[in-house]
């Protein structure tokens, strides 16, 4: 160990939490967690003139990044403070925190490690109200930071792209897990990943790409993560500092004109509720030492793959593709990807990055394949994805594949893991109207007492590819393959369902669930809703939909402003995961979590992969193209 006192310009600056710090004493050059974060030597680092108390350099395990992590207080301001001052200092090219959360959703557990897409600074100018009886609450306002999407999309496709760190890190994490059971009370192990470290096929940390909080407030009450979550839905993970190190970084490049990329990792170290001090404190030092073991391991990985951004990649594949396929989220890739590489179609599968994005290649039936992960739910990113595989491939076909919620329309009635092939896409907001408070009255007049959220405008839906759909549906060219799938969907729904249907608590009929799935052509309602209410649903269903999504739309647009150009085909399946409406979050809970997910993306790959061996329909997806080429 030595010391050094002449500041040299880094690569990484890495902070840490005091709390954090302290617990996994990172003040000692010697400690075991720098086996995990350091190769080679360390020092010990002095930035006393920067505020800072505790800081060691050393290299970045699995990277040649020049490193240096920082004790920084806890809290938003002090964080702001020291990362400005250092970002002078050491000018790094990236800035990113490392610790444990809160858990805010039950999409995570124990264990599990995140890296955020965006930090919600959540009180930032927030309003403490009164609204009578005595009672306080506090208005949102707040600031949102990005971090680097670079960084996000290594992580995101860091299981499929790169398949050998995954598993190392899987290791890295089992063998985490068996150092902190012995300190880990009995109630809380129900609520890890891993309950079985010694599988070794097992996962023992799921990544997640999820919206972080943060704030000076600890959260400690199930009410408390309604409050943070009814704002966005999609926040996972709660900490106390990141927000102040995206702010610092934010007014530095815009100060200096220069690019610093970010990142903000964090183990599951506990819960933003209840469960955190009645279940969690009792094994807190145990489960902490995990979650940032974990997160620590997580980024090696990530930076181990992560390509210098000087030397440009280039492209070596330059063969023409036939058909461009678009997932949204990486759950969902997982399934799919799952199936393709399964004994039943054995696809081997090649990622390669271009133009920004992570794209996986592969042959079926004939047919040049690309698939992509969209990353984000919404019908902006969706057009955009759909307009990058434009111009990365220029296919004879974009395909989107994934899920959506299903109802009784004018196209019949679509249940849980049906799955529906979109013959037009209604983008049922654009140019609606806002009519929060508005009543509604009934067909006597009568002012009934629900209020009308939003009136709708009307403009033509925009078509898919008729052929594609029709072929689908209902050609005879179709019937042997669509039975075939027809059955093969029902063995494995069967398989699913097996173990529940002796529960008198799950009942298939009562929960709208086809066990023998089924194919519908619908008008696809698309929107940056999430379909979850029975009054909304049916106005849908007035307008002619049988189905809703998050995401087609964008893929319709970009379909329709491009098809004159390209000539390329639009191809929309999607599984039915739920029925859209009040039912969904008791469809949701009625099983294992992500059953149906799983269940309907796998039937709707399926269908797509099984119509990509049959040459009628190779014939009318590339025209231009004889099924021999």
């Amino acid at each position: 160990m030595s010391n050094f006192n002449k500041i040299h310009p880094v690569d990484l600056l890495l902070l840490v939490a005091q709390h954090e710090w302290d617990e996994c004493e990172l003040g000692n050059p010697d400690a075991d967690i720098y086996s995990i974060l350091a190769e080679g030597s360390r020092a010990l680092l002095t930035l006393s003139e920067h505020g800072v108390d505790f800081s060691v350099r050393f290299t970045l395990k699995c990277t040649c990044l020049s490193a240096v992590a920082v004790r920084v207080p806890i809290g938003l301001v002090g964080t702001a403070l020291i990362t400005a001052s250092l970002l002078e200092a050491l000018t790094p090219s990236i800035v990113g925190h490392v610790g444990f959360g809160g858990i805010l959703s039950d999409d995570l557990q124990l264990g599990d490690v995140a890296i955020a897409s965006q930090v919600d600074c959540y009180l930032t100018k927030n309003k403490a109200e009164s609204f009578g009886h005595g009672a306080t609450t506090i208005g949102f306002a707040g600031e949102v930071f990005r971090t680097s999407h670079s960084i996000v999309q290594i992580a995101q496709n860091l299981k499929h792209a790169h398949p050998r760190s995954y598993a190392e890190f899987q290791r890295d994490a089992r063998n985490a897990v068996m150092r902190a059971r012995a300190g880990i009370r009995e109630d809380a192990l129900s609520y890890m990943r891993c309950t079985d470290a010694d599988n070794a096929n097992s996962e023992a940390s799921t990544i997640h790409v999820a919206h972080f909080a943060c704030g000076e407030l600890v959260s400690t009450t199930f009410q408390g993560v309604k409050w943070l979550r009814s704002r966005d839905r999609k926040l996972a993970i709660i900490d106390m500092e990141s927000g102040g190190a995206l702010a610092a970084v934010w007014e530095y490049s815009h100060r200096h004109l220069r690019h610093v990329e970010t990142f903000v990792i964090r183990g599951c170290g506990g819960y933003g509720d209840y469960r955190h001090d009645e279940i969690i404190a009792g094994s807190s030092r145990a489960i902490h030492r995990l979650a940032f073991e974990n997160a620590c391991h997580f980024l090696c990985r990530v930076f181990g793959e992560r390509p210098d951004p000087a030397v440009p990649r280039e492209v070596t594949d330059t063969a023409p593709i036939d058909v461009g396929i678009l997932i949204p989220l990486e759950e969902e890739f997982s399934y799919f990807f799952e199936l393709l590489t399964s004994a039943r179609f054995g696809v081997v599968v090649r990622a390669e990055h271009r133009w920004g994005r992570y794209y996986y290649l592969f042959d079926i039936g004939g047919v040049r394949c690309a698939a992509t992960i969209v990353g984000e739910m919404g019908l902006v990113r969706m057009a955009l994805a759909t307009e990058d595989i434009r111009r990365a491939f220029r296919p004879s076909a974009i395909v989107l594949l994934g899920i959506a919620a299903g109802f009784s329309g004018r196209d019949g009635d679509v249940k849980i893991c049906d799955v529906v092939v979109a013959r037009s896409v209604d983008l049922y907001l654009h140019r609606g109207r806002n009519q929060m408070g508005t009543s509604v009255p009934d067909a006597s007049g009568e002012v009934k007492s629900q209020q009308r959220l939003l009136k709708m405008a009307y403009d033509q839906p925009i078509e898919t590819s008729p052929a594609l759909v029709d072929f689908i549906t209902s050609d005879a060219r179709f019937a042997t393959e669509r039975e075939q799938w027809r059955h093969e969907c029902r063995v494995e729904m069967e398989g699913l369902l097996k173990p529940h249907l002796r529960d008198a608590g799950f009942q298939s009929a009562t929960l709208d669930v086809s066990r023998q799935p089924d194919l519908f052509g619908v008008c696809l309602a698309s929107g940056e809703l999430l379909a979850a209410a029975g009054e909304f649903v049916a106005e849908l269903k007035d307008r002619g939909c049988s189905a809703a999504d998050m995401e087609a739309g964008g893929a319709a647009v970009a379909h329709q402003w491009t098809s004159g150009m390209s000539g390329s085909q639009l191809l929309i399946l999607r599984g039915i995961s739920d029925r859209g409406d009040e039912n969904k979050v008791k469809v949701q809970n009625a099983l294992e979590p992500g059953i149906f997910r799983k269940a309907c993306v796998r039937n709707a790959s399926r269908l797509l992969f099984i119509l990509l061996a049959n040459k009628a329909f190779i014939q009318i997806l590339k025209p231009r193209r004889s099924t021999s080429s």
